[in-house]
């Protein structure tokens, strides 16, 4: 099997790289350069929801700052589930803001068509305000960074990525 064909593809590697397309078997078939057009719009959107996610204040917040991330599914569930009231008592209860960091280890598997990718990535984020005893259930510090291991879904629906489904495990502090 050939992996990235002999580099002159545009947005192609020969080399390898931690964005790929994948057959339906996982296995990969291609590696994509990082200014490969698929891979920056996709850092991009990965960003856009992170820094939504995480660039939020118990002043402000309205709780669905990452909504237009998601897809129609994904936003039924939250509203069923109560997900806008409960993220806003948590902010308010807890005095909580949270200003975004930055990504690390972003790794990126398309689909041979770009229509699917999947994406694990640390985001990173750090607490500036947050009652003593919400800190101490985080086991963090005031203005530490930290990150949580996210694992994503996503699907281009309409030519715009949105998040068909989202973990985020291993709160942990980033040294």
């Amino acid at each position: 099997m050939m992996l990235g064909g002999c580099g002159t593809e545009p947005g192609v590697s020969k080399n390898q790289t931690d964005f790929t397309v994948v057959d339906e078997q996982g296995t990969v078939t291609k590696f994509l350069t990082v200014d490969n057009s698929e891979v920056v719009k996709m850092k991009e959107t990965v960003e856009g929801f992170v820094k939504a996610l995480n660039n939020r204040s118990y002043k402000t917040i309205n709780g669905s700052e990452e909504y237009g991330y998601y897809t129609q599914g994904i936003i039924d569930i939250a509203n069923k589930q109560g997900d806008i009231a409960a993220t806003i008592k948590v902010y308010k209860d807890n005095q909580l803001e949270n200003s975004y960091v930055g990504l690390d280890g972003l790794k990126m598997a398309f689909n041979k068509d770009f229509t699917k990718c999947d994406i694990t990535v640390v985001g990173k984020l750090k607490v500036t305000s947050a009652s003593a005893a919400h800190l101490s259930s985080l086991k963090i510090g005031k203005d530490v960074v930290f990150g949580y291991d996210y694992t994503f879904k996503w699907l281009k629906q309409n030519d715009v990525w949105k998040i068909h489904s989202v973990t985020a495990a291993n709160p942990h502090e980033i040294k």
